[in-house]
């Protein structure tokens, strides 16, 4: 499981707002920031920067931020699998961008799932953008986009 903090971390990051991370994860504006507080004493770094009212991410936070996102989608992927030797199912979680989803996927799907039955599909049709993002929390396994 992945550490609390480093969660808030995320969300900090995403928000680029204390407050509404607080409000996303039903904590204190004291907690959020005791949270970043300890993470900075441990990788004795500052992760924070404020320009007026402006949030703005150090060096640092967005090479820890790389690496909790991998370490989420990694340990979701941990689970993924313990689930399927639990139950024998594997479940695939994938995108397509809109085009690709209404052309060319229906056949490949219908196909897909008459030869592989027990398999469960789990399909977001989606822009590029948000399957990028998908991706690198490890919320999908790939995604399918044409090129620009």
């Amino acid at each position: 499981m992945i550490d609390y903090r480093l969660l808030t971390f995320i969300d900090v990051c995403e928000t680029r707002s204390l407050t509404k991370t607080a409000q996303h994860l039903c904590l204190t504006q004291p907690a959020v920031t005791q949270h970043i507080k300890y993470l900075e004493e441990t990788y004795n770094t500052k992760l924070l920067v404020y320009e007026g009212k402006k949030m703005r991410l150090t060096e640092s936070a967005q090479v820890l931020l790389q690496y909790a996102l991998k370490t989420q989608a990694l340990l979701k992927s941990t689970k993924t699998e313990m689930y399927e030797l639990k139950t024998k199912q594997v479940r695939l979680n994938f995108g397509a961008t809109l085009t690709i989803a209404d052309y060319v996927m229906p056949t490949i799907l219908d196909a897909y799932l008459k030869r592989f039955p027990d398999i469960q599909l789990n399909f977001k049709v989606q822009n590029t953008t948000h399957l990028i993002d998908a991706l690198l929390k490890g919320k999908i396994e790939f995604g399918l986009s044409t090129l620009n």
